[in-house]
């Protein structure tokens, strides 16, 4: 379990939804560095508690916009083989909104007495 990858999922990922149950259920189930991902469609599904067409559809589209790669098994392999993935922490990294302002702006300053 890589509680520093969930944690930047948390921190970072923007979307909510089935997308983001499956980005953190790869993050709880990577290590420190986000390899060593190779769940099953069929695993996902039953653990995300979602259809198995839908976790593809998330799957995909992690892959497509940076947030997951694929090391292994590229073509999908031979039935009973599963991908092998890595989060990439530094697409979360990436995203991190930038440090709050250390005072507001004038527009939503509060005056006291005036």
């Amino acid at each position: 379990m890589a509680i520093k990858v969930s944690k930047l999922v948390w921190e970072h990922y923007e979307l909510a939804g089935g997308a983001l149950i499956v980005l953190l259920w790869m993050a709880d189930h990577c290590d420190d560095p986000g390899a060593h991902l190779f769940p099953s469609m069929r695993t996902l599904a039953h653990d995300c508690c979602m259809p198995e067409k839908q976790v593809r559809r998330h799957v995909h589209s992690l892959i497509h916009d940076g947030y997951l790669g694929i090391v292994g098994n590229e073509a999908g392999g031979a039935p009973g083989t599963t991908r092998q993935y890595d989060l990439r922490l530094e697409r979360l990294k990436r995203d991190a909104p930038a440090s709050p302002p250390s005072t507001p702006p004038q527009s939503i300053r509060r005056t006291h007495g005036r």
